[in-house]
């Protein structure tokens, strides 16, 4: 008489193969992930290790609850409600200063570079007395998920990188008036 097996166990072959294989794939997850980082983070912790940097992050609880007491002495009160609704769509700031030297123009043009590569579109140049302030957004959609901004001069470096989200309905709710002589306080 014949048994016939309810469930045959898999070789000691088969189990090896089926782990080498979710190793395999959990290595090709890490090594995407870890080429996948933003050149930002990446450009602030190798330049963040030298003499004379400063940076700081600072979380997105902590900017939301702070824009209260920084919006007190700007404009009237609804141009203070809509800030801080655009400071309610803020998450964590990370900010490098960086003095004279440390950051070489050549790295600061690689990186905008970069960026661009990662989805960053350039909102604003300005260039004025040998001081260059470069503004970066990416969105998704109509959404900005990360503000960037670079700020160059002879003596120091700057750059912020922001994360958000913000769309243009939320720009127009806000309703801030650009209006310099009406942001005027009596």
């Amino acid at each position: 008489m014949q048994y016939k097996l309810l469930h045959e166990y898999p070789s000691p072959i088969t189990l090896e193969i089926n782990l080498m294989k979710n190793l395999l794939i959990l290595l090709s997850i890490v090594l995407i992930s870890s080429c996948s980082r933003s050149p930002v983070h990446s450009f602030i912790d190798e330049y963040n290790q030298e003499d004379h940097t400063v940076s700081l992050t600072v979380p997105g609880w902590l900017v939301r609850k702070g824009s209260t007491a920084a919006f007190k002495d700007i404009g009237d009160e609804e141009d203070q409600a809509g800030l801080k609704e655009i400071a309610n769509k803020l998450g964590k700031v990370r900010v490098m200063v960086a003095r004279e030297g440390v950051v070489p123009t050549k790295a600061v043009k690689e990186l905008i570079t970069e960026a661009r590569g990662h989805q960053y579109e350039e909102y604003v140049t300005v260039r004025d007395d040998g001081k260059i302030v470069n503004v970066m957004a990416k969105q998704n959609a109509e959404i900005v998920e990360n503000l960037l901004v670079l700020v160059s001069s002879d003596d120091e470096f700057v750059i912020a990188h922001i994360d958000a989200n913000i769309s243009m309905e939320d720009l127009q709710k806000a309703q801030i008036s650009w209006n310099k002589d009406r942001n005027k306080k009596n």
